[in-house]
């Protein structure tokens, strides 16, 4: 998956990143959150943060609502593209910024004002749960 090799977010209650201040690019993460008891958020959009969330693998528990995927730490924006959600046996596709936006007002913009150009290869989302769970953790780095 390359030098910036995506992460497997198994069970953490929140900050995946949260972010202020900058502009990052998460991309070909995997998340699983079976729990909602502790589960608070995957992305936290905090003040003047320009997220850009790209091709990663949700997987939630069938209690854990997909609007919490994204917190609102005073953010404006953030942009989502080929994203993809598992509950239960189904892999969709997921607009997260619809999807939080449903469940909140106000809601967030869907350009975070930037397009990434430095990665490496960008895998599909439905692609990135098994190589990612594979390859991800201690000793594992490539």
């Amino acid at each position: 998956m390359g030098a910036d090799a995506p992460n497997h977010f198994d069970n953490v209650p929140q900050r995946l990143p949260r972010v202020r201040f900058g502009q990052v690019h998460v991309h070909n993460n995997h998340y699983e959150t079976p729990d909602a008891s502790a589960f608070r958020h995957a992305l936290g959009v905090g003040v003047q943060s320009q997220i850009f969330a790209e091709n990663d693998f949700f997987r939630l528990g069938r209690a854990v609502d997909p609007a919490d995927l994204l917190y609102d730490w005073g953010g404006t924006a953030l942009t989502a593209r080929g994203n993809v959600l598992r509950v239960g046996g189904r892999v969709v596709p997921v607009d997260l910024v619809a999807v939080h936006n449903a469940a909140n007002d106000p809601g967030l913009g869907a350009d975070a004002g930037w397009t990434p150009v430095l990665h490496t290869a960008i895998e599909p989302a439905r692609a990135v749960d098994r190589p990612v769970s594979r390859h991800a953790g201690v000793g594992e780095i490539r």
